[in-house]
């Protein structure tokens, strides 16, 4: 996922955060090997963002989802908002 945010000249930083900077950013996701970029949407009755998935977020999720069908040569399901 780093990989694929530099391709696309995005900055990244790998740090924790706090759950008032989840709160107030204006679009969020998680990662890992088992979930891929799943958008994060809600933490508890806290809306993040839009509610959905933001531009960035699914930039992310399109070039991993190409890059997986590329590799595998199979359609790649991804989490749907």
């Amino acid at each position: 996922v780093l990989e694929i945010a530099s391709f696309h000249e995005l900055n990244t930083e790998i740090r924790q955060v706090t759950l008032q900077e989840v709160y107030q950013a204006d679009e969020a996701f998680l990662t890992n090997s088992l979930i891929h970029i799943m958008p994060l949407t809600q933490v508890g009755n806290q809306v993040i963002g839009s509610g959905g998935p933001g531009p960035t977020t699914r930039k992310l999720m399109s070039t991993y989802k190409q890059l997986a069908e590329h590799e595998t040569g199979k359609p790649f399901p991804l989490y749907n908002h």
